[in-house]
């Protein structure tokens, strides 16, 4: 018995790395399409691998997101093949890339004849078996797209940004939630290191000590899991950090934890001065009380307002116990 396999759809050629590897799935379409071809000018079809390892041919009609002006390919626009100079005999593919020759703009020998290119692997998504547009043209999609401004500004932040991974993870975008975890695991280390120090001192050169020790660790912890859990060689080298890099976020982390010192003890300071302040406010206020009691001539409830732990229904003074809290504590 003999079996074929065609490795056009498990194999292709990586002209970064110079290797030959393993389609597999990704939102790419190097990474996870393959056997492109082009029909009626216009009609792209790829075999595309699924996230359960399944084949599937899709097809996208290019002509309904592309359209020819000022002598090139634009996004967003509509009817390139109107503007071919022999009709859909006009585009070809070059790898990756729509290529066409177009009508360009009229001179005295006649229109000119404008050959121009656009690569679809920056705007083509391979979403789980389906081709599909890349939302980056669309001002919300700029904004609130999987690689929206927004998502790149909550992605590194410690803690929401693990929130923002979930959703990632929600919206089935499995390697983008896996890139927002690493980040915001590696920003949340910093931030644990530097919170667990602050309770026990708010000394501006040890905040920015422990974040400097603890920025090459959450580094290489970014690096580890994304190694491990994310499948888009985009996204994982994405994340990887070359040796200056590293300098950069120590001195960043330190200046900030280091920065924050200053504030801590400033706003540590404040509390207190205002905690004391209405300490001795009660204070005044109780022992006016107890001289106008002593005075009247009820000693008991002079007795029972200076003694908290011995309480008693006709006592004038309820708050003593709180008094005597904010008392000792405006002394230490």
């Amino acid at each position: 018995m003999q079996a074929k396999l065609n490795l056009d759809l498990v194999l292709f050629f990586d002209a970064v790395s110079g290797e030959v590897q393993f389609v597999k799935p990704s939102r790419q379409l190097a990474l996870s399409c393959s056997n492109f071809t082009l029909e009626s000018g216009s009609m792209l079809s790829a075999i595309c691998l699924k996230k359960n390892g399944r084949l599937k041919k899709d097809t996208i009609d290019l002509n309904q997101h592309l359209g020819f002006e000022g002598e090139t390919l634009r996004l967003g626009r509509t009817g390139f093949r109107e503007a071919g100079v022999k009709g859909d005999e006009s585009f070809w593919l070059d790898g990756l890339n729509l290529c066409g020759n177009f009508t360009g703009p009229l001179t005295h020998k006649g229109n000119l004849i404008v050959e121009t290119c656009v690569d679809l692997a920056i705007h083509l998504e391979n979403d789980d078996g389906k081709l599909v547009w890349k939302d980056e043209q669309n001002f919300l999609g700029h904004l609130f797209g999987r690689d929206g401004v927004i998502v790149q500004y909550l992605e590194p932040l410690p803690v929401i940004g693990l929130l923002t991974a979930f959703i990632h993870r929600i919206a089935g975008n499995d390697d983008e939630a896996g890139r927002a975890f690493v980040k915001s695991t590696g920003a949340s280390i910093v931030y644990a290191g530097c919170l667990i120090l602050s309770i026990v001192t708010v000394n501006p050169v040890g905040l920015g000590l422990i974040a400097a020790f603890l920025t090459p660790v959450a580094i290489k912890a970014e690096e580890h899991i994304a190694n491990h859990t994310i499948g888009d060689v985009a996204i994982r080298d994405s994340i990887k950090r070359a040796a200056n890099d590293y300098l950069k976020e120590i001195i960043i982390n330190s200046l900030a934890a280091g920065g924050a010192g200053p504030w801590l003890v400033r706003k540590i300071r404040n509390q207190r001065q205002a905690f004391e302040q209405e300490a001795k406010t009660l204070l005044d206020q109780s022992t006016k009380e107890v001289l106008g009691d002593y005075v009247s001539g009820n000693l008991s409830a002079a007795y029972v307002a200076l003694s908290p732990f011995h309480p008693s229904p006709n006592a004038t003074i309820h708050p003593t116990p709180k008094l005597t809290l904010f008392y000792i504590l405006s002394e230490l």
